[in-house]
């Protein structure tokens, strides 16, 4: 692992940080792309090598791990954007106006 060859303890903090990030935005992807996967395959993906920190990780996200040592990714609602588009058409007509009677 990259904390056993940095060059100075130091460096464990930062690394400690980074190890966090990828395995939050590693798991936001696989959430997505996946309804579920088998623990092994997804403790490799987060770079887990002990299966306590995996099963507390897995609690935190709320993913549940059933008896044939699959992991099931918890449902998020999707935020949905809404977009104003009818406020938008008028405003774009509007300038259009506004436009064309200074041209």
């Amino acid at each position: 692992s990259a904390r056993s060859q940095s060059p100075d303890p130091a460096y464990d903090y930062f690394l400690d940080i980074l190890l966090h990030t990828v395995r939050e935005e590693i798991a936001d992807c696989v959430e997505k792309a996946y309804p579920s996967l088998p623990t092994s395959a997804a403790q490799k993906m987060l770079f887990f090598t002990n299966g306590a920190e995996f099963s507390e990780f897995c609690a935190e996200r709320e993913w549940t791990v059933d008896m044939s040592e699959v992991v099931h990714f918890a449902k998020k609602e999707e935020e949905r954007l809404e977009i104003p588009s009818w406020q938008l058409i008028s405003q774009s007509l509007s300038y259009a106006k506004e436009l064309e009677r200074i041209v």
